[in-house]
């Protein structure tokens, strides 16, 4: 029996200069209307779950984010650049485009994940506000703060905890600029992976709006005194209210072995010597932060080397 298409009729798959044909599944849709009809549902869902009222891009992480906002605002007249705060990969970052008179803004990074020290969010009036949200995207008590700006880049991998090669780039539904905008559709355009979408969606809707994370640590003066004493910096603020710590000069070994018994977790930057300890409690973004000072308390006498 003749198989060939008639004129008119749509075919089941992808043609093979579209999508290699032993990739190609049994989606009715095909995949490119599969990827779009996954990508609107999961940035809708996560923006219920922790209330973006900005239009969203669905990217693969906040590095994307940022070279995306930077080429779509250049389109605008906007140059953007990178603030001294700002993330230090993204410092060697060049300056670009180089033109005298372009309208600037830059780059600020809510969040610095090597000392928890938390930048306000502002904007100059005629520039948008660029916001590195990574740390603080999905975190209790500085969610809403991010969502100040008019552009936040982020990734749904760290407190979220949705799926690791996601990110969103999130414009203000107010903000005018429509080269932004078309380079942020072009960069979520294109191939992606049904079953990352699929499961990422999955996800979602299993955690039913509990996308936001709860804890928040902190080390009060005497304990800081007490690590200082120890030859310990605590680089994080107090009242900083996140759900990380971050020091120097704890040897992260003793640092993991303390943190272990209680949930918590060590990441150690070789290059910085600094130790970040940190957690996760799983709510809903209008729930209340859940201090766990006082479990971290009982493991710094462990980190100026005492015993257990």
């Amino acid at each position: 029996m003749d198989r060939t298409p008639h004129r008119g009729e749509a075919t089941r798959h992808e043609d093979a200069a579209a999508l290699h044909p032993d990739l190609q599944g049994g989606d009715q849709r095909g995949y490119y209307r599969a990827c779009s009809a996954l990508r609107n549902e999961l940035k809708a869902l996560v923006a219920k779950s922790l209330a973006i009222e900005h239009d969203l891009f669905l990217l693969s992480n906040t590095t994307q984010g940022v070279m995306t906002a930077m080429a779509g605002l250049a389109s605008d007249g906007i140059a953007l650049r990178i603030a001294p705060n700002a993330y230090s990969p993204y410092m060697a970052l060049p300056s670009w485009p180089c033109v005298a008179d372009m309208l600037k803004t830059s780059l600020l990074t809510h969040v610095d994940p090597l000392s928890g020290r938390v930048s306000a969010v502002s904007s100059v009036a005629a520039a948008p506000s660029v916001l590195d949200a990574a740390q603080s995207f999905a975190t209790v008590v500085h969610h809403r703060a991010g969502l100040h700006a008019d552009i936040v880049l982020c990734s749904l991998h760290k407190h979220a905890g949705i799926s690791a090669g996601l990110g969103l780039l999130a414009i203000r539904r107010d903000v005018p600029f429509s080269g932004l905008r078309t380079y942020a559709e072009v960069a979520e355009a294109g191939a992606c992976s049904l079953s990352l979408l699929e499961h990422a969606i999955a996800r979602v809707q299993l955690l039913d709006g509990r996308l936001t994370n709860l804890m928040t640590l902190e080390i009060d003066e005497a304990d800081r005194a007490a690590l200082k004493t120890a030859e310990i910096d605590v680089l994080t603020p107090i009242g900083a209210r996140l759900p990380f710590i971050c020091m120097r000069g704890v040897d992260p070994v003793r640092a993991a072995t303390a943190c272990a018994s209680v949930g918590l977790h060590v990441k150690f930057f070789r290059e910085q010597n600094v130790v970040r300890i940190s957690g996760a409690i799983r709510g809903a973004i209008d729930d209340t932060p859940i201090d766990c000072a006082p479990v971290l308390k009982r493991q710094i006498s462990i980190l100026i080397g005492g015993k257990p």
